[in-house]
């Protein structure tokens, strides 16, 4: 690779490159960009291979754009390229919902207790995800708020509750939403399989 060659590209020349398909022009991006990327997905809960699928996707998503005669890059490839790449991860996020968001800002043993290493995270979201959907609009509401990094006493405004009742709503919604994860038909089968920690 001729990293020397690949410093003198122009703007013009790499938006050529991209809808010619040259090599070359890929390789220098991917050098310079694959790599924050990966650390930009895996700094935000994404795995190896997530980072792998952002980075595939912006290239598609920047290939697509530049295909258009009438677009217009007003800023430097590179810095474009990684823009996608933060937004694509941002949706993957967005579409994972409240499971992973709860999960992520409530990093405890409270989930479901005694878990620990026990329950794989993919199931886990999942068995958070069905037991959210069969949680009340209310506590929805309560907890979504909290995820935001909402204060109590905003969460009260919202609401219209005292300060003392949201923070007693919060920890009945939270019991409730724990007890759906308990009664879920996945993590019973695995406490009866003997395959969480302890049992």
């Amino acid at each position: 690779m001729n990293l020397e060659r690949m410093v003198d590209f122009t703007e013009e020349q790499l938006i050529a490159g991209v809808r010619e398909r040259n090599g070359e022009v890929f390789r220098y991006l991917e050098q310079r960009i694959k790599g924050p990327m990966l650390l930009y997905v895996f700094n935000n809960r994404g795995s190896d291979q997530d980072g792998q699928d952002t980075w595939q996707d912006s290239l598609v998503v920047l290939i697509n754009l530049l295909d258009d005669p009438g677009f217009k890059l007003n800023c430097r490839m590179t810095t474009f390229l990684y823009a996608i790449g933060e937004r694509q991860w941002k949706r993957v996020l967005e579409r994972k919902g409240p499971a992973e968001n709860y999960i992520s800002r409530h990093n405890e043993d409270t989930f479901v207790e005694g878990v620990g290493d026990g329950l794989d995270e993919e199931l886990k979201r999942a068995i958070f995800e069905d037991s959210w959907k069969k949680l009340g609009e209310r506590c929805k509401h309560l907890l979504k708020a909290f995820m935001m990094d909402m204060k109590t006493h905003q969460v009260g405004e919202l609401l219209g509750l005292t300060p003392g009742t949201v923070r007693k709503q919060k920890s009945i919604c939270h019991a409730e939403l724990m007890k759906l994860a308990h009664e879920h038909p996945d993590y019973k089968a695995m406490e009866k399989e003997g395959a969480l920690i302890g049992k």
